[in-house]
């Protein structure tokens, strides 16, 4: 964020400085539908984001940490998730100019993802079942409920999972492509309460 005005220790605070933040800060407030309500409706409660690019291919088959600054369980998570086809191809790398040129291998997906509780590898047991190193999310209920979403899908059960840890609330993805992948997440979180 830009500072808009430097403030000495006491110093009152001008109603024009902080209505001008109200106007550039990024909120969300709950949608009036007009009509009294509908039982669907959700509110969420401020936002915060991540952007993520891979240092190294996102290997396949286990789950890597895109953020730990908050917990993300619960949230609604848009943004967009980007391949590359190579490591050059990352912001500030040898080659990033090719980010704009799609017919240089870069493929672009929109993300939505409800992070619930978090999620499992399996949903059928009533202990263990963390997501791990060939242990893959699933998104489901049974014995226990697990939330994960697919933000990328190359056909096959060739996906990328984006989920919040059960434990910790940390944003993971997994790459479960089977090969490994250069990629750029851009995502905002908010927390949804009904």
């Amino acid at each position: 964020m830009i500072r808009l005005t430097t403030f000495a220790i006491l110093s009152e605070i001008a109603s024009a400085t902080l209505n001008r933040l109200q106007d550039i800060v990024l909120g969300f407030t709950e949608a009036d539908t007009g009509t009294g309500g509908y039982a669907n409706e959700w509110t969420e409660e401020g936002a915060h984001g991540v952007h993520f690019q891979s240092a190294v291919g996102l290997p396949s088959g286990e789950p890597i940490t895109l953020d730990v600054s908050r917990d993300w369980r619960k949230n609604v998570v848009t943004g967009w998730f980007r391949t590359t086809s190579t490591l050059g191809q990352r912001i500030e790398g040898a080659s990033d100019y090719l980010l704009n040129d799609l017919a240089a291998g870069p493929s672009n997906a929109a993300v939505w993802v409800y992070t619930g509780s978090g999620a499992f590898n399996d949903i059928t047991v009533g202990s263990g079942g963390g997501v791990g190193v060939g242990a893959p999310p699933v998104n489901g209920s049974n014995v226990r409920t697990s939330y994960a979403g697919v933000v990328l899908d190359n056909g096959s059960g060739a996906v990328v999972w984006l989920f919040a840890d059960p434990s910790t609330g940390y944003l993971k993805a997994y790459n479960a492509t089977g090969t490994a992948l250069y990629c750029l997440f851009g995502l905002v979180g908010a927390r949804a309460v009904a």
